[in-house]
């Protein structure tokens, strides 16, 4: 499974509160994922503000997005009590059995759901 990750805000917080400042949150942000993945987990950063998890030995079929989004979660609330209290993040998930069987289409399909997500974030941010 993969997982497609955005970290929402990261350009508000580097205008507002500086670069460091910014530097601290994606820090922050990966310090939490390490955490909330576990150790057989591959988690890179892939530029900017985007993080790709490749999680394996997956849990029964119909659970295993649910646990990896609630391993997101988790790495949210974490960074939240580290002072980033408005930090959010947009995720996209997507699974070789499910939903494909190719690395390279399992990555567009992963960060076409963030994206999506993140447009969602943005849309109910406007309102």
């Amino acid at each position: 499974m993969t997982n497609a990750l955005d970290l929402d805000g990261l350009k508000a917080v580097n205008d507002r509160a500086g670069h460091d400042r910014g530097d601290a949150l994606l820090a922050g942000f990966a310090a939490s994922l390490r955490l909330a993945f576990r150790g057989e987990d591959a988690l890179f950063r892939v530029g900017g503000d985007e993080f790709v998890v490749l999680v394996k030995h997956l849990a029964p079929a119909g659970t295993a997005v649910g646990g990896s989004l609630a391993r997101v979660q988790a790495a949210l609330k974490r960074l939240r009590r580290s002072g980033f209290d408005a930090a959010d993040v947009s995720a996209g998930l997507a699974t070789f059995t499910d939903d494909c069987g190719e690395t390279e289409e399992l990555l567009r399909l992963s960060d076409q759901r963030m994206y999506l997500q993140k447009q969602e974030h943005q849309a109910s941010l406007r309102m």
